[in-house]
């Protein structure tokens, strides 16, 4: 990641990309291209140099104060109205000015909110306590996307409500849960996903135990004969159970969903207050700067999770599978 990217070189004037080599003068703090100040030798911005001034700084607050907004992933101080970072390439909030420079949101709930764009607590203090922890806290433990959970878990807070829509949490649930780092809820929607979808799974097996070509590949790999005979009489013996169990345990599936989809975010609210207070107490004798540090790492998100979590479904299926086929 290139902090510098989009800034302008002080030698060529193309701006800097992600990718650039940039160089920093260790007085002022003046970008350049390598090439460019190689070509110099030594950095041109003297006018700094004689007022002890520092360029970021500058640059940062010309950029704030014509409309640009820090990102909330990485921190980088973008121009206004850009749909990505930058720096870090992250997706920023689309946002409008109003007629007094703010900017309007869209909240989780349909709801105009509207704030400085460089406000990354949405315009309220950060030492407002919601749930009893400080907004402050609540962020840094957040990370990712803070904008629309911070208005979310106001709202929740404000009108003791619980309901919200969380469209992941509607589709795979599971992996949302694994993304925040949910693991007993990720957990816990695997093993029930898994339960509600056996009756299908066990007819499906019998119809694959049925077919004699694939039996034929099966014995060809050594698998024993007896064994799969015995898989088939006890999938045919409870066909009339597992098919009589397929409509209650899809009804099942199907409002477990529609109560992820409605409760998911309020259950992140919950998780987050929970470890934030944890790391509170943990952290209660330590600098501010090693508690900030172990809410970043406890909390955000965690794209190998997702991935963790689906293999994790796959082998926690076969397993529950192979179970009730010894019964």
């Amino acid at each position: 990641m290139n902090r510098y990217a989009g800034y302008d070189c002080f030698v060529c004037g193309k701006k800097f990309t992600p990718d650039d080599d940039v160089v920093v003068c260790s007085e002022c703090g003046t970008p350049y291209h390598r090439i460019c100040y190689q070509q110099q030798n030594h950095c041109i911005n003297q006018e700094l140099h004689a007022s002890g001034g520092s360029w970021k700084e500058i640059e940062d607050k010309k950029r704030l104060e014509n409309g640009g907004g820090i990102c909330e992933h990485c921190g980088h101080v973008n121009r206004e109205k850009l749909a990505e970072c930058e720096a870090c390439g992250k997706f920023q909030v689309n946002m409008d000015d109003d007629p007094n420079g703010k900017r309007i949101i869209q909240t989780p709930l349909g709801e105009q909110h509207a704030f400085m764009s460089s406000d990354p607590y949405c315009g309220l203090e950060k030492d407002t306590e919601i749930g009893g922890e400080r907004l402050e806290d609540i962020v840094s433990f957040i990370s990712n996307n803070s904008v629309y959970y911070v208005t979310l878990f106001n709202h929740f807070q404000k009108t003791n409500r619980k309901i919200s829509f969380n469209l992941p949490c509607i589709l795979f649930p599971h992996l949302y849960f694994a993304h925040r780092k949910m693991w007993f809820m990720a957990i816990l929607v695997c093993l029930l996903w898994i339960i509600f979808s056996l009756p299908d799974r066990m007819i499906n097996m019998l119809s694959v135990f049925q077919d004699s070509e694939y039996l034929q590949i099966l014995y060809q790999f050594g698998v024993n004969q007896q064994e799969i005979t015995g898989i088939t009489d006890f999938l045919t013996n409870n066909q009339a159970l597992f098919e009589s169990l397929q409509i209650p345990f899809f009804v099942l599936r199907v409002i477990s969903q529609i109560l992820l989809c409605l409760f998911g975010n309020y259950l992140y609210f919950r998780y987050v207050l929970k470890h934030v207070k944890e790391i509170r107490h943990r952290t209660s004798s330590a600098p501010k700067e090693v508690k900030k540090i172990v809410l970043l790492a406890e909390g955000g998100t965690n794209l190998w999770n997702v991935i963790g979590c689906f293999f994790l479904y796959q082998i926690l299926l076969g397993l529950i599978s192979g179970l009730v086929l010894m019964l």
